[in-house]
């Protein structure tokens, strides 16, 4: 078998393979495997597309379910854009947003670049 990560991005196969959430300036942490709608085939080549609607910018983490994200040390997503991030290890298993103004995130789960 290639390497997944060498092939366009594939959403999992999945009825939910994603999910879209409106964030605010309080930490909003989610689970990106849910056993009746996502299950994420792994634990390696796996990959997460986070997009956004609109311009405003918000930050995020991936980890366990304690994952706390915050605007001065998480990472800083620019809005607008489209973002895809692997190598993930086994206990990340949450995903973690919060911006500054409401901003509605979507997070897709699968494989690929």
């Amino acid at each position: 078998m290639s390497n997944r990560f060498l092939h366009t991005f594939t959403p999992i196969g999945s009825t939910a393979p994603g999910f879209s959430a409106t964030v605010d300036n309080t930490s909003a942490t989610f689970p990106l495997e849910v056993s009746s709608l996502r299950e994420w085939a792994g634990p390696t080549s796996r990959t997460i597309r986070v997009t956004s609607a609109g311009s405003n910018d918000f930050h995020m983490a991936i980890g366990s379910s304690t994952i706390v994200v915050s605007s001065s040390e998480h990472m800083r997503i620019l809005g607008g854009t489209v973002e895809v991030f692997h190598q993930f290890k086994p206990s990340d298993t949450f995903i973690s947003f919060v911006s500054s103004t409401d901003v509605v995130v979507n997070c897709t789960l699968g494989y690929g670049n």
